[in-house]
């Protein structure tokens, strides 16, 4: 069944028709609200776990980007490419990402 992009988010945010968050105070265990907040609360650490991987990688993300939207899309498309090209080089493999260091694609591609 098609599902309509969402932003994942936390009680920080204003609840709006794109935008997930979890549900306010306590659910008893075992609930559906509770296991949705479990899982939502999962996906956003999966996702700031891959943001993390990602500015540690291209400095580009270390700070905010004041480009326009489709710039900002472009660019993070291109390092997205570059990564999984330098992860896949024989020569460039070992360079950037030696073994044990976590792959911020394969984290990325388990949410959706």
């Amino acid at each position: 069944m098609p599902v309509p992009d969402v932003l994942v988010a936390d009680d920080a945010f204003l609840l709006t028709i794109n935008l997930m968050k979890s549900y306010a105070g306590e659910s008893t265990k075992g609930s559906l609200k509770t296991v949705f907040d479990y899982k939502l609360n999962k996906a956003c650490h999966i996702v700031e776990n891959s943001l993390g991987l990602s500015a540690s990688v291209f400095r580009i993300f270390r700070k905010p980007l004041n480009v326009k939207p489709s710039t900002a899309e472009d660019i993070t498309l291109a390092c997205i490419y570059l990564h999984y090209f330098l992860s896949r080089n024989s020569t460039t493999k070992q360079l950037h990402s030696p073994p044990g260091t976590p792959n911020f694609l394969k984290t990325l591609t388990m949410v959706q």
